[in-house]
């Protein structure tokens, strides 16, 4: 619940649900028991930390004649950070405080913009979110507690909400004169972007893994991998090799008689998909080792790279343009607000320029 009651406070972070916080609908093929992390990218060196030897009451902005100190941003950081586990990811300390800075500014002037035309919340409406929120509590004692664990009373907590639906408010009327997605605009992107929507080879396999442990002596893995022989005789007689797998493997896919699905190269570890994409369709492989032990990988299917047709993936870029095109809208807007804001920033708290 208190993950919920948070997620509100992130104004300029997800107040953008107005605008779209996109996330992917598409679900990962079931490789359990084989390693599909990619390697990740080098990083650049981090930014340095504005924070440190500040003191507390230290001014690190102003804006419009409002100050904000070290002390305002140490306490919206605590705010941003609890979503997250409480912790801060290594190297991102120097952007998370820029961020709940401009978080802080942001929503200052979203709230004088809406002032200024006349927007606010009423009663009733903070009244039905505050209720929204208390009943995802099983007792209103559970409710209060979490409120005070994060810093919160009644009252203040009523006042965020307010703030909240303000924005809200003026952020659907400015978002309103976004760009609308026509088919036209989805028919270009696809036409422009015709890399985003390459497919590489794939093939779809089942396999039946024994496990290797690490405390295996040389015997026990002779013995495992023996077993495996054993059961590729068994096929190579007539054998199912559902059944088989169903019965013997040590990879959860044996409730699907060890099928794993559609898969491309990148997403097994090499000698798996080495042998997997080396094979016909129909044909059950000797064992094949892995850093997870011994596998008999049997290849069903088989689909060569190509592009995905634009009926398939229509309503993807259909909401993809859609957040761009909000996305564009709210930057445009706060690019307005920011520029006719009087703001002195100390050295490392300056935004970043909107990106358009």
């Amino acid at each position: 619940m208190k993950k919920a009651l948070l997620s509100m406070f992130l104004v300029v972070v997800c107040c953008l649900g107005a605008v779209g916080c996109g996330s992917s609908d598409e679900e990962g093929t079931d490789t359990a028991g084989l390693d599909t992390t990619p390697a990740e990218d080098a990083a650049p060196a981090p930014a340095p930390n504005p924070m440190i030897g500040l003191e507390p009451e230290a001014v690190v902005a102003t804006v419009n004649g409002t100050e904000y100190t070290k002390a305002d941003v140490e306490k919206k950081i605590t705010e941003m950070t609890r979503q997250f586990g409480g912790q801060i990811p290594a190297g991102m300390e120097a952007e998370v405080a820029r961020q709940a800075l401009q978080n802080m500014v942001d929503q200052q002037l979203l709230l004088a913009a809406a002032s200024s035309e006349g927007m606010s919340a009423s009663e009733a409406e903070i009244q039905q979110q505050y209720d929204a929120f208390a009943a995802q509590a099983p007792t209103p004692d559970q409710f209060q507690s979490a409120l005070t664990s994060m810093g919160f009373t009644d009252e203040t907590f009523r006042a965020e909400i307010g703030k909240n639906l303000t924005i809200e408010k003026l952020l659907n009327e400015k978002m309103a004169s976004a760009k609308t997605v026509n088919p036209e605009d989805v028919e270009a992107y696809y036409r422009d972007n015709p890399d985003q929507f390459m497919v590489p080879e794939q093939v779809q396999a089942s396999h039946i893994l024994i496990k290797v442990e690490g405390t295996d002596t040389p015997e026990i893995k002779e013995e495992k991998r023996q077993r495996l022989v054993a059961l590729k005789g068994e096929i190579d007689g007539g054998a199912d090799f559902a059944e088989l797998a169903g019965v013997n493997s040590e990879c959860p896919s044996k409730a699907r008689g060890g099928d794993l699905g559609l898969f491309t190269r990148d997403r097994m570890v090499k000698p798996f998909a080495d042998a997997a994409f080396a094979m016909e369709v129909g044909q059950v492989s000797d064992v094949v080792e892995t850093q997870f032990g011994y596998h008999l990988i049997k290849l069903t299917d088989r689909k060569a790279a190509g592009s995905r047709p634009l009926d398939e993936v229509r309503q993807q870029v259909e909401g993809q343009l859609d957040r761009q095109y909000k996305e564009t809208a709210f930057n445009t807007y706060m690019e307005t607000l920011r520029g006719a804001a009087e703001m002195d920033y100390s050295e490392g708290f300056a935004p970043a320029p909107i990106s358009s």
